[in-house]
């Protein structure tokens, strides 16, 4: 004989109300969604974040609140650069020097996008840096017919460069005012 637990089921785990299961149901569908490919991925995302509100499982002032947020609106205006600089073709003049210098060397290839994204992170914001660097190596993947494993060098790049703080005050405050941590107690040994 089963000994129920508290919840009423066998081995007393918890039951799922119905909006945590609708919730699970929109989330593998969409994830078929996107293993499928037929649909944009932005168009799932959206027609997600719809279904979750016609069916009352967020409310409408949730749902589009972080459509506001400085983080988003910097992204979505990083792809938006990133683009530009792709379809101007800016992206393939400025992968012709790195493709040059490496010559057929993968290895000093990864070494030289390495330090030109840690040099160009080390003096603006992380985010930019590889915005303004993913189509160009994309753009150098392409023409070496490589994968797009160049981007994990290039973004560990973006943040060891990002470390030199100091190099850009705007992202760190004692780096803005070396003495502000100080303030009332005087510099002693």
């Amino acid at each position: 004989m089963h000994r129920r637990g508290r919840s009423g089921g066998p081995g007393g785990g918890a039951r799922l109300n119905p909006a945590a299961l609708a919730t699970l149901g929109l989330l593998a569908a969409g994830i078929v969604a996107l293993i499928l490919g037929r649909w944009p991925p932005e168009l799932v995302a959206f027609g997600l974040l719809l279904a979750l509100v016609i069916g009352h499982l967020v409310p409408l002032d949730q749902a589009f609140s972080g459509f506001g947020s400085p983080a988003v609106i910097a992204v979505a205006a990083i792809f938006v650069i990133s683009a530009g600089l792709e379809r101007t073709g800016a992206a393939a003049l400025v992968s012709r020097p790195l493709r040059l210098l490496a010559g057929r060397s993968y290895l000093r290839l990864v070494v030289i996008l390495m330090a030109v994204t840690g040099l160009l992170s080390a003096f603006m914001n992380n985010l930019v840096a590889v915005g303004v660097l993913l189509p160009v190596t994309m753009s150098v993947a392409h023409r070496r017919r490589t994968s797009p494993s160049l981007l994990l060098p290039m973004a560990y790049a973006a943040r060891f460069g990002g470390n030199l703080t100091l190099s850009r005050p705007h992202q760190s405050a004692p780096g803005r005012h070396p003495l502000a941590a100080w303030r009332g107690h005087p510099p002693s040994i």
